[in-house]
């Protein structure tokens, strides 16, 4: 029998029309992938946080593509973190294909459940920013993985799904005949222009008893109102040196849906689903689409959206503070060292020019902070808390972390080249950290960081969320 996968005997074909012999018989067929399932596997170096009361969205816009896409197919996604192990769900052997959403925190669970998952006959598919860089280095390592998808994901699977060979998938990667890597060419999907992903695949209310279970009040979810970063568009530099991403078509490039589809799905939430406040998962929110956006009829909810505190002006904040938008600032240092070590594009002159809108328009936000940049030291830490202590009383911090070099950012390419890992497909994420720190950090050590991050928390007192008990476990500020 002859397949497009190199399968286990129990098919007779994954996808479209293969031959085989059968009583000396040649015959076509036609049967296509059923059952797929889309797992979000929950690793162990994964601290539990808040974060894990909001839904997985690629792995849902990937479910809902599929879903209106390909109808013959049955799509399931199980979230780790809310179903716990899928082990047993991936062992009973009825997934033709099997996805996993890797990350720096869950590769090594990833590999556990994707080898469970080919023993059992599936075709095997990872994806995210840390396989799609990592691409040649897992498929070289790991025989059971049989495609990485290295850019947006829902050309992929549907173009799987129609029967096409792997050379023919866009924003792919994987092992041809003779066992060489190859990379297939890269297309950005429509995706702005597919809308609000169908939630009725996933059990929503599963995921705010877990936002219950933090302490939480309400009923929180989460949205995507564009892809890309306008920073990393503007600089061509990749924006700042600690974020992840994977950009396999060489271009920069800022995509948003439409505001009407976003205002949309907003009230969608809050009348069929008794959401009562949203959270914009997308990179940083522009400026011009939050004018556009706040120019629909939105329900009267809060609504959180990232975006860059250097972006805040008179007008801007008084936009927020009369929409009942709440931004999330990844403003990741207070000090001018730890600015310009992070790539953020501005000095403490503007971040406090920023804070002083704040302060005059009352408007409520909270921030990231990030320790451990290039060139810190005591004193920048000591500059770091004396500005923390100056902050408006309406700003919240969400969380103190220590610069982790996760695949996909420049942190990421210094810390491996240091470790000579350029062509490991498994990095422990704590050994990164204390590379790079010994190597760009020299006046100070993994240690005095966590020490200083569980210090300022508590001085200033974390809030990850003003819904939120106060109580917040310490896990969010000390588990990396």
């Amino acid at each position: 029998m002859i397949s497009f996968f190199s399968a286990q005997p129990r098919y007779i074909a994954l996808l479209r029309m293969v031959c085989y012999t059968k009583r000396r018989v040649q015959r076509k067929v036609v049967i296509r992938v059923k059952n797929i399932l889309l797992c979000y596997p929950n690793g162990d170096d994964e601290a539990d946080t808040i974060e894990h009361a909001f839904p997985p969205l690629g792995l849902l816009y990937l479910a809902t593509t599929i879903k209106r896409s390909c109808p013959w197919v049955n799509v399931i996604i199980h979230d780790e973190r809310i179903r716990g192990s899928s082990e047993n769900d991936i062992g009973t052997a009825r997934y033709d294909v099997v996805g996993f959403s890797t990350t720096a925190w869950n590769q090594k669970r990833t590999y556990i459940l994707a080898e469970i998952a080919k023993s059992h006959g599936a075709l095997v598919i990872l994806g995210g920013v840390q396989p799609a860089v990592l691409a040649r280095s897992i498929l070289e390592h790991r025989p059971f993985i049989d495609l990485i998808c290295t850019g947006e994901g829902e050309q992929t699977i549907t173009t799987l799904l129609n029967g096409c060979e792997f050379a023919q998938i866009p924003n792919a990667a994987f092992r041809d005949k003779s066992g060489e890597v190859v990379f297939t060419a890269s297309k950005a999907d429509a995706w702005e222009s597919a809308g609000a992903p169908d939630r009725s695949l996933i059990d929503l209310s599963s995921y705010v008893k877990r936002y219950h279970s933090y302490g939480g009040d309400g009923a929180p979810t989460n949205i995507i109102t564009h892809r890309g970063c306008y920073y990393r568009d503007r600089t061509q530099k990749r924006g700042c040196r600690f974020c992840a991403y994977y950009n396999n078509a060489g271009t920069f490039s800022v995509r948003t849906r439409s505001p009407e589809s976003v205002a949309v799905e907003m009230n969608n939430l809050v009348n069929n689903f008794g959401i009562t406040f949203i959270r914009d998962y997308g990179e940083a929110l522009p400026v011009y689409f939050l004018k556009a956006l706040c120019a629909q009829k939105l329900p009267p909810i809060v609504v959180e959206p990232y975006m860059r505190i250097s972006e805040i002006t008179d007008e801007t904040a008084d936009l927020l503070v009369s929409n009942n938008f709440e931004p999330i600032f990844g403003i990741e240092a207070g000090s001018s060292i730890g600015l310009k070590g992070a790539g953020k594009g501005y000095g403490i002159a503007a971040l406090n020019n920023a804070l002083e809108i704040i302060r005059r328009h009352e408007m409520d936000c909270s921030f990231n902070l990030i320790l451990g940049h290039p060139e810190e030291n005591m004193e920048s830490l000591k500059e770091t808390e004396l500005w923390l202590k100056r902050l408006p009383s309406t700003m919240r911090l969400r969380q103190i972390a220590v610069m982790v070099p996760v695949p996909g950012s420049r942190y990421f390419e210094d810390a491996v080249e240091i470790l000579g890992q350029q062509k490991s497909d498994t990095h422990n994420v704590v050994e990164l950290q204390r590379a790079y720190i010994q190597r760009f950090v020299p006046s100070l050590s993994l240690e005095i960081l966590c020490e200083t991050a569980e210090y300022l928390s508590r001085i200033v007192g974390i809030d990850s969320d003003h819904r939120k008990i106060d109580n917040l476990e310490k896990e969010e500020v000390s588990a990396l």
